[in-house]
């Protein structure tokens, strides 16, 4: 399967850099009681008020207007519009000479969790981790807009799948019909995300998934990556 490469974006290396990060919010159509919406121009969801994905909550629906909590924030978006929320976060220099947590001193203090990755023979990534708490080995694939797993997979690790919200993964190989949903907790090393977006193939076996869990944008796009010589490192300010 090829994977989409790291791309520069996400390299860093200045001393002091600062993490922004964006949700993007479009409505494409209500109809009743429901509103298809886009979140981060990588998934679209049909979702009923009540429903939260990856810190997007549907408050209610009015006419062509619906209300969504985004990360706390109340934003009203009809039908055909967008909102962009912006937030930034500044993370401290890599440590070299630490091999886990760095803690800095002085009034930037900052912990961080960091994990290196070296790539295998193909200049893919791969890296153990839990769902839920469930052993998991992840395939890192900046392509995929989710954590996207196959339908077998997610029986194992008991996520229930089937109360989700149909939708379509998209991977570095192409579209999948899904379920989506949100991960409790997602682990890897000693980095740590809670409600995670992920999707688990609606079909019994998928082959463009091959049973691999793949470690997607849902989850990347939350904490910080760099790539350098072959090694991948992934980083999470706390």
């Amino acid at each position: 399967m090829k994977r989409l490469p790291i791309t520069t974006t996400f390299l860093l290396f200045l001393c002091l850099s600062i993490s922004a990060t964006a949700d993007t919010v479009r409505v494409l159509a209500i109809s009743k009681g429901k509103a298809l919406v886009d979140i981060n121009n990588y998934s679209q969801i049909t979702i009923t008020p009540g429903s939260e994905i990856d810190g997007v909550r549907l408050l209610n629906i009015k006419g062509n207007i619906a209300d969504f909590s985004i990360h706390g924030d109340i934003h009203k978006i009809s039908v055909g519009q967008m909102t962009i929320v912006s937030t930034s976060t500044f993370t401290t220099p890599h440590d070299p000479e630490s091999n886990g947590i760095v803690i800095r001193k002085g009034n930037s203090a900052k912990k961080i969790r960091e994990i290196s990755i070296a790539a295998n023979r193909s200049g893919s990534y791969y890296i153990n981790g839990t769902i839920n708490s469930v052993p998991v080995r992840f395939h890192i694939d900046t392509g995929a807009t989710t954590i996207a797993m196959s339908r077998a997979k997610g029986i194992e690790i008991g996520l229930p799948f089937e109360k989700g919200i149909s939708a379509i993964a998209t991977t570095a190989s192409g579209k999948i019909p899904s379920f989506a949903g949100s991960c409790q907790k997602v682990t890897i090393g000693e980095i740590e995300l809670e409600n995670v977006i992920c999707t688990v193939s609606e079909k019994p076996d998928d082959g463009m998934l091959n049973h691999e869990v793949l470690l997607g944008m849902s989850f990347l796009r939350r904490i910080n990556m760099r790539q350098e010589n072959g090694i991948l490192t992934l980083s999470q300010a706390y």
